[in-house]
């Protein structure tokens, strides 16, 4: 076995030097260590922590990545000691695109269609790129036809001390490892800057749909989440049933249209959102969305912008659900200001929840030091809410020091990819929301990020 592995690892390498010969390597990484101090418990604690671990991801860990290229095809291994060691390649001729990722052990396998996949899609641009057709088994990460997320800034996360996000605000179509089928008309040629299509899920569904009672019902858990169907890549028309029906695929269906030209921007989308999960709903029915995003650049140092959503139940229009909200920036050399807020009602009945977040940047040095203030406010117009709930506040004083002085400013991946981080941050609603007692904050902890991208 040791002579096989030998030998193999020489035909490896051999075939690295041959190939280098008309293609080149690149190799990159980066790295994060983080530490939290929590002031919330009795006695204060202290323990590793990750610069996004309060949006639940993320972790201290380094990483490296290893990439061939040859004109338009390029081939490499990315580790992450926190995750896994995948392999990939891509194609990207500008009009014609493909890539897949994978888990190496589960490919070696032969298991990459369990858990092991990353990323298989791909696209066409057809008639000179008129048609964007793309089709994804494990999507990238992106958002179609989207434009002023004002209402997922303000409503989308989860409040501290809470089990579940608003999940209302980012539109219908933001994809990260999902499957369906897009199409994208570019209509330029008839109205400068316009284009429309639509977007198909579950049409290369290979999961069984998961019992995921987390989040919301509106979320995308009927196209994404759930287990593998089995450990193979395709369904054998006789013998196997497929993992979606189409009913269900087209139960998911959704449009979108774009405009961007000059100062504005907009998009709409429609999006049906499957049959209701509730006992006693009616599987013909087809629960549905509404996104309208506007952003307008006022001049080059202000811009403002509206958006709105709605989730509409199909079964029972109580449950409807609806918010709408504003922006306005401004920005001047080191120093930049911003505003958002908005309207939230979970149902016919509710009598709305008011969001302002206000935000103040100023670099403190040129291309070094940057120091953001970052706050969130909610408010219950229910007056007996607001006497059980209070307010719910949450500040985020921020200092970033770009080591490399590459550029000063907020941001995790940009413009801080070499960098240390110090962040405080209080969180929490003001009463207890059972009996109306005052309520100690739920975030009070100071963490301080070092990171590091070579």
């Amino acid at each position: 076995m040791k002579k096989l592995i030998s030998i193999l690892v020489v035909f490896a390498l051999a075939a690295t030097v041959s190939f280098a010969q008309e293609g080149s390597w690149s190799v990159g990484g980066g790295g994060e260590i983080s530490t939290i101090f929590n002031f919330v418990p009795d006695d204060a604690v202290v323990g590793v922590h990750a610069y996004n671990n309060y949006g639940y991801y993320g972790s201290s860990t380094g990483s490296l990545s290893a990439t061939y290229s040859n004109g338009d095809i390029s081939a490499g291994l990315s580790f992450d000691l926190a995750d896994k060691i995948n392999a990939n390649v891509s194609y990207d001729s500008g009009d014609i695109a493909f890539a897949a990722e994978s888990n190496v052990f589960d490919l070696l396998q032969g298991e990459a269609f369990g858990f092991g996949i990353a990323r298989l899609w791909g696209y066409y641009k057809l008639l000179d790129g008129a048609i964007h057709l793309e089709v994804a088994l494990v999507s990238r990460d992106t958002n179609y036809w989207i434009s002023n997320e004002v209402v997922a800034h303000v409503f989308d996360g989860a409040p501290a001390g809470t089990d579940a996000a608003f999940g209302i605000g980012g539109g219908f179509m933001s994809v990260d490892g999902h499957n369906y089928l897009a199409a994208d008309f570019n209509l330029s040629s008839l109205v400068d800057g316009l284009s429309l299509g639509f977007l198909l899920p579950r049409i290369f569904n290979f999961i069984d749909e998961a019992d995921f009672t987390g989040g919301h019902q509106y979320d995308d858990k009927k196209w994404r989440h759930g287990d593998p169907k089995g450990g193979f890549g395709g369904f054998h028309p006789v013998g196997y049933a497929t993992a979606a029906t189409v009913k269900e695929a087209f139960q998911l269906l959704r449009f979108g249209v774009k405009y961007a030209s000059g100062p504005i921007d907009a998009a709409v989308q429609f999006a049906l959102t499957g049959a209701g999960s509730n006992p006693g709903d009616d599987p013909d029915k087809a629960n549905s969305g509404l996104y309208f995003g506007l952003n307008y650049s006022i001049n080059d140092q202000m811009k403002a912008g509206i958006g709105l959503q709605g989730h509409f139940d199909a079964n029972e229009s109580d449950n409807n659900q609806f918010a709408f909200g504003a922006n306005f920036s401004y920005g001047d050399g080191p120093f930049s200001a911003g505003i958002e807020g908005g309207l939230f009602f979970a149902n016919s009945e509710d009598k709305g929840l008011l969001g302002i977040r206000p935000k103040v940047s100023y670099n403190l040095v040129d291309n070094y030091l940057n120091f953001t203030l970052d706050a969130l406010l909610l408010f219950c117009l229910d007056s007996d809410a607001a006497d059980l709930r209070g307010m719910y506040y949450e500040i985020t004083p921020e200092l970033s020091f770009n080591v490399m002085g590459t550029g000063a400013g907020q941001g995790y991946y940009w413009p801080n990819a070499t960098a240390i981080i110090l962040r405080y941050k209080l969180a929490g609603w003001t009463k207890d929301g059972q009996l109306g007692d005052d309520a100690d904050p739920v975030y009070n902890a100071v963490d301080i990020t070092f990171k590091w991208s070579f």
